[in-house]
Protein backbone atom coordinates (compact mmCIF):
# COMPACT_ATOMS: atom_id res chain seq x y z
CA UNK A 1 0.00 0.00 0.00
CA UNK A 2 1.45 3.37 -0.98
CA UNK A 3 -1.36 5.67 0.22
CA UNK A 4 -2.91 6.38 3.59
CA UNK A 5 -6.64 5.69 3.53
CA UNK A 6 -8.83 8.60 4.56
CA UNK A 7 -10.55 8.10 7.88
CA UNK A 8 -7.99 5.97 9.66
CA UNK A 9 -7.32 7.08 13.20
CA UNK A 10 -3.65 7.55 12.38
CA UNK A 11 -4.20 9.47 9.10
CA UNK A 12 -3.88 13.02 10.51
CA UNK A 13 -0.68 12.12 12.36
CA UNK A 14 0.83 10.39 9.33
CA UNK A 15 -0.01 13.31 7.06
CA UNK A 16 1.48 15.88 9.44
CA UNK A 17 4.54 13.73 10.15
CA UNK A 18 5.12 13.27 6.41
CA UNK A 19 5.06 17.05 5.86
CA UNK A 20 7.40 17.62 8.83
CA UNK A 21 9.84 15.05 7.40
CA UNK A 22 9.64 16.71 3.99
CA UNK A 23 10.56 20.04 5.62
CA UNK A 24 13.56 18.41 7.33
CA UNK A 25 14.69 16.64 4.14
CA UNK A 26 14.43 19.70 1.87
CA UNK A 27 15.44 22.53 4.22
CA UNK A 28 18.89 22.91 2.64
CA UNK A 29 17.44 23.34 -0.87
CA UNK A 30 14.55 25.60 0.19
CA UNK A 31 15.57 27.36 3.41
CA UNK A 32 12.96 30.17 3.36
CA UNK A 33 10.14 27.77 2.59
CA UNK A 34 11.26 25.30 5.25
CA UNK A 35 11.40 28.02 7.87
CA UNK A 36 7.97 29.35 6.90
CA UNK A 37 6.35 25.92 6.76
CA UNK A 38 7.93 24.88 10.08
CA UNK A 39 6.60 27.98 11.86
CA UNK A 40 3.31 28.75 10.16
CA UNK A 41 1.79 25.46 9.00
CA UNK A 42 -1.28 24.33 10.92
CA UNK A 43 -2.88 21.11 9.66
CA UNK A 44 -3.55 22.09 6.03
CA UNK A 45 -3.33 25.89 6.26
CA UNK A 46 -0.18 27.96 5.99
CA UNK A 47 -0.51 31.60 6.92
CA UNK A 48 2.61 33.72 6.75
CA UNK A 49 3.71 37.31 6.44
CA UNK A 50 6.79 38.82 4.81
CA UNK A 51 8.58 42.14 5.15
CA UNK A 52 8.79 42.78 1.41
CA UNK A 53 7.13 41.74 -1.81
CA UNK A 54 10.39 40.27 -3.12
CA UNK A 55 10.67 38.08 -0.03
CA UNK A 56 7.02 36.98 -0.39
CA UNK A 57 7.60 36.02 -4.03
CA UNK A 58 10.70 34.03 -3.13
CA UNK A 59 9.01 32.27 -0.19
CA UNK A 60 5.95 31.35 -2.26
CA UNK A 61 8.09 29.98 -5.10
CA UNK A 62 10.19 27.97 -2.65
CA UNK A 63 7.05 26.64 -0.92
CA UNK A 64 5.67 25.42 -4.24
CA UNK A 65 8.96 23.65 -5.04
CA UNK A 66 9.37 22.27 -1.50
CA UNK A 67 5.96 20.64 -1.45
CA UNK A 68 6.26 19.49 -5.06
CA UNK A 69 9.40 17.58 -4.01
CA UNK A 70 7.15 15.59 -1.66
CA UNK A 71 4.42 15.07 -4.25
CA UNK A 72 2.09 17.75 -2.86
CA UNK A 73 0.53 20.51 -4.94
CA UNK A 74 -0.07 23.72 -3.03
CA UNK A 75 -3.21 25.56 -4.06
CA UNK A 76 -5.24 28.55 -2.92
CA UNK A 77 -2.36 31.02 -2.58
CA UNK A 78 -3.60 34.49 -1.80
CA UNK A 79 -1.96 37.80 -1.04
CA UNK A 80 -2.94 41.40 -0.44
CA UNK A 81 -0.24 42.39 -2.94
CA UNK A 82 -1.09 42.26 -6.66
CA UNK A 83 2.66 42.11 -7.42
CA UNK A 84 3.06 38.92 -5.37
CA UNK A 85 -0.03 37.36 -6.94
CA UNK A 86 1.28 38.03 -10.46
CA UNK A 87 4.35 35.93 -9.63
CA UNK A 88 2.39 32.93 -8.35
CA UNK A 89 1.40 30.45 -11.09
CA UNK A 90 -2.32 30.59 -11.96
CA UNK A 91 -2.99 26.98 -10.95
CA UNK A 92 -1.68 27.70 -7.44
CA UNK A 93 -3.79 30.82 -6.77
CA UNK A 94 -7.09 30.93 -4.96
CA UNK A 95 -8.63 32.46 -8.09
CA UNK A 96 -7.69 34.07 -11.36
CA UNK A 97 -8.74 37.48 -10.08
CA UNK A 98 -5.85 39.72 -9.05
CA UNK A 99 -7.84 42.77 -7.97
CA UNK A 100 -9.81 42.05 -4.80
CA UNK A 101 -13.31 43.31 -4.25
CA UNK A 102 -13.73 44.98 -0.87
CA UNK A 103 -16.31 42.31 -0.01
CA UNK A 104 -14.03 39.35 -0.78
CA UNK A 105 -12.84 37.40 2.22
CA UNK A 106 -11.17 34.08 2.91
CA UNK A 107 -11.39 31.95 5.99
CA UNK A 108 -8.02 31.18 7.56
CA UNK A 109 -7.84 29.17 10.77
CA UNK A 110 -11.36 30.22 11.75
CA UNK A 111 -10.75 33.91 11.06
CA UNK A 112 -12.08 35.89 8.07
CA UNK A 113 -9.32 37.69 6.16
CA UNK A 114 -10.21 40.58 3.85
CA UNK A 115 -7.22 40.93 1.46
CA UNK A 116 -8.22 44.30 -0.02
CA UNK A 117 -8.21 45.95 3.41
CA UNK A 118 -5.71 43.47 4.94
CA UNK A 119 -8.08 43.07 7.89
CA UNK A 120 -9.10 40.13 10.08
CA UNK A 121 -12.66 39.72 11.35
CA UNK A 122 -15.04 37.28 13.00
CA UNK A 123 -18.63 36.69 12.05
CA UNK A 124 -20.83 36.69 15.14
CA UNK A 125 -24.33 35.29 14.95
CA UNK A 126 -26.60 36.38 17.76
CA UNK A 127 -28.63 33.73 19.49
CA UNK A 128 -31.99 34.29 21.12
CA UNK A 129 -31.78 31.37 23.55
CA UNK A 130 -32.24 31.83 27.25
CA UNK A 131 -29.18 33.39 28.91
CA UNK A 132 -27.76 30.55 31.00
CA UNK A 133 -24.18 29.48 31.71
CA UNK A 134 -24.67 26.43 29.52
CA UNK A 135 -25.96 28.46 26.56
CA UNK A 136 -23.26 31.11 26.94
CA UNK A 137 -20.50 28.48 26.93
CA UNK A 138 -22.19 26.69 24.04
CA UNK A 139 -22.11 29.93 22.02
CA UNK A 140 -18.50 30.74 22.94
CA UNK A 141 -17.10 27.36 21.89
CA UNK A 142 -18.58 27.74 18.39
CA UNK A 143 -15.89 30.29 17.60
CA UNK A 144 -12.66 28.62 16.70
CA UNK A 145 -10.20 31.22 17.89
CA UNK A 146 -6.85 29.50 17.49
CA UNK A 147 -4.88 32.75 17.64
CA UNK A 148 -6.74 34.10 20.69
CA UNK A 149 -8.15 37.28 19.14
CA UNK A 150 -11.62 36.90 20.64
CA UNK A 151 -10.62 35.35 23.97
CA UNK A 152 -10.26 38.69 25.82
CA UNK A 153 -13.82 39.53 24.88
CA UNK A 154 -15.42 36.15 25.55
CA UNK A 155 -13.73 35.23 28.84
CA UNK A 156 -13.21 37.35 31.93
CA UNK A 157 -9.89 36.95 33.76
CA UNK A 158 -10.10 36.01 37.45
Amino acid sequence: MTRVPFGLRSSPYIANRTVRQLIIDERDRYPLAAQSAQKYLYVDDLESSCFSEDEAIEVSNQLIKLFKAGGFKLVKFSSNSPCVLKNIPHDHRVSEVIEFDSNDNFKILGVNWHPAADMLSFRVESDTRECTKRNILSTIVRYWDLMGFVAPVTLLPN
